[in-house]
C-alpha cells in the first residue's frame, strides 16, 4: 500500500487502524494548553506530527499540529488538525494559515511516499472555548483591527460553518470540543 516508508522519520509518524492519539503538553507554544485528542478510525491511517515551521522555501511559515492520511477504498483522505485552548478571531485567522502550512507539508510527504492525490481534505479545529460567536465583529470594525501592514480581517462568518477556505477551495470543517482538561474524543469524518 505504501512504498518508500523508510524515507520518513519514524519518531514523528505512526500507523493505526483503530485510534489516533494526539497529545499536547504544557510546554507547547502559546495558545494551546495541555490535552489529548483521541480520534477513532476504521481504516489504516498514517499520522504525522508536523513541525512548527513548514518547508523553508515556501511563503507560508506556519504549520498545523498534525496531518493524518487515511487510506480508504475511495482514495487517500487528508485530515489536518489544529488544537487551541481559546479561539478568538485572531486565532481563527492564524489557524487557517497553520492549516495551509500543514497542507503544504502533507503534499511534500505525499510526494516522498509517492501516494496518489488526496481524494478529500478535512480540517479539524479542537478547542476548549471560543469567543467568536459572542462578539459582533461587524457592528464594531475596530474589533477586526490587525497589525501594521496586515490586511483587514473581513471573513469572520465562516466560524461555525461546515466548510471553510484557506485559499485553495472550500474544504470540509469539523469542530472538536475539548473539555476543561483539554481532552476530547471524536472520529475521523
Amino acid at each position: 500500500m505504501i512504498k518508500n516508508i523508510e524515507r520518513i522519520n519514524k519518531d514523528l509518524a505512526r500507523f493505526s487502524d483503530q485510534e489516533i492519539v494526539i497529545t499536547e503538553t504544557a510546554s507547547c507554544a502559546a495558545g494551546r494548553g495541555p490535552g489529548t485528542i483521541r480520534l477513532s478510525t476504521q481504516n489504516k491511517c498514517l499520522w504525522m506530527k508536523l513541525p512548527e515551521t513548514p518547508i523553508k522555501w515556501t511563503q507560508v511559515q506556519k504549520c498545523g499540529d498534525s496531518a493524518i492520511i487515511e487510506f480508504t477504498q475511495t482514495g487517500n483522505r487528508l485530515h489536518l488538525l489544529e488544537m487551541k485552548s481559546k479561539i478568538t478571531i485572531k486565532e481563527w485567522v492564524k489557524t487557517k494559515e497553520q492549516w495551509l502550512g500543514a497542507y503544504i507539508n502533507s503534499l511534500a510527504l505525499s510526494g516522498v511516499l509517492e501516494l496518489a492525490p488526496f481524494s478529500e481534505i478535512i480540517l479539524y479545529i479542537a478547542y476548549t472555548e471560543e469567543s467568536i460567536t459572542s462578539t459582533n465583529y461587524d457592528a464594531d470594525p475596530v474589533m477586526k483591527k490587525v497589525g501594521i501592514g496586515k490586511s483587514l480581517i473581513t471573513n469572520t462568518r465562516d466560524w461555525g460553518a461546515s466548510t471553510t477556505s484557506i485559499g485553495l477551495g472550500d474544504w470540509r470543517l469539523r469542530y472538536v470540543q475539548r473539555d476543561s482538561s483539554g481532552n476530547a474524543q471524536s472520529s475521523l469524518a
